[in-house]
């Protein structure tokens, strides 16, 4: 459900996640983005994303994100978050934090952080050094 305090968050997930439009990462993403997702290790730039978030469509199917609740200004957004998707034909729900920071109308900074099971999930498809 979108939010009127999470715009930036609220396009990613329904134009990257929900309806798969590639283009969007490009549109709402510095290219040179830092990315901090589930755990400690900080990778930069948008083509690390890009590599993300196909691997993630391929291992899961059906991808939906919604956002719960979220706040946000000018300069950075923090939502509540609900993804579901498919595994093996099996659904699967998980809940997590997602934190940008924003910069001349771009992404420039993402956080992530929730659920155990899906942060294992995520470490093991992504490399992290």
């Amino acid at each position: 459900m979108p939010n009127s305090n999470t715009p930036y968050l609220d396009q990613w997930f329904e134009r990257v996640w929900n309806k798969k439009e590639d283009a969007a990462i490009d549109e709402l993403m510095s290219p040179d983005v830092a990315i901090i997702d589930f755990g400690p290790t900080r990778m930069n730039g948008i083509d690390y994303q890009k590599y993300v978030v196909n691997k993630l469509r391929r291992k899961y199917s059906d991808i939906h994100i919604n956002t719960i609740r979220g706040w946000g200004n000018k300069d950075a957004e923090i939502a509540e978050c609900v993804v579901t998707a498919s595994f093996n034909g099996e659904m699967i729900e998980a809940e997590f934090t997602a934190i940008i920071k924003i910069k001349n109308g771009k992404i420039m900074m993402t956080y992530n952080n929730g659920d155990a099971e899906l942060e294992d999930e995520t470490n093991k498809l992504v490399p992290h050094s």
